[in-house]
């Protein structure tokens, strides 16, 4: 493989890795993600990974504080 390859599928597996993390929260944080996706006028259908990533990392970071 290329480097060029492995880069692409690392980046590939990075961005699965949030799709993930939703399906093993449990219902409760699942739909406090789904809220703020709602806030943010967007849905589980319309968003990407990336951005799914960002709510998740912003939902995690709020339950912390």
């Amino acid at each position: 493989m290329k480097a060029s390859q492995i880069r692409q599928t690392l980046q590939a597996m990075d961005m699965l890795e949030p799709a993930l993390e939703l399906k093993h929260m449990d219902l409760e944080e699942q739909g406090e993600v789904l809220e703020l996706l709602d806030e943010r006028g967007k849905s589980i259908d319309t968003i990407s990974l990336r951005e799914l990533s960002l709510v998740i990392q912003y939902h995690q970071k709020q339950k912390r504080i």
